[in-house]
């Protein structure tokens, strides 16, 4: 009988990178993120590469990407916008200092 299979293929993956000379430098986690793409997170040892992993896959299911390199900052802040105040009130302000500015 055959160990039965725990996660599917490049789900939670940790596996070494190696430079030229064929030594491990580094290693190197793979995940899916909410957008079906491939996400990878990367640590000194095996052990902070799976903690990497472990903080970034709880993430990765509430919606949230760590990709800022192709983020521009108009993109965040509407983002922001609408997470803060659009999902806690409708779209209406939620303090006094953005109701006097008109933001909604």
């Amino acid at each position: 009988m055959g160990k039965t299979k725990s996660r599917a293929n490049g789900d939670g993956d940790v596996f070494p990178r190696k430079n030229k000379e064929g030594k491990i430098t580094s290693y190197r986690g793979a995940y899916f993120g909410p957008d079906g793409k491939r996400r990878y997170v990367s640590g000194k040892t095996k052990e902070e590469a799976r903690k990497a992993l472990r903080e970034a896959r709880p993430g990765a299911d509430q919606g949230l990407v760590f990709d800022a390199a192709r983020l521009t900052v108009a993109e965040y802040l509407d983002r922001w916008l609408k997470d803060s105040y659009g999902a806690a009130s409708g779209g209406a302000p939620t303090s006094p200092t953005a109701a006097r500015r008109g933001a909604t």
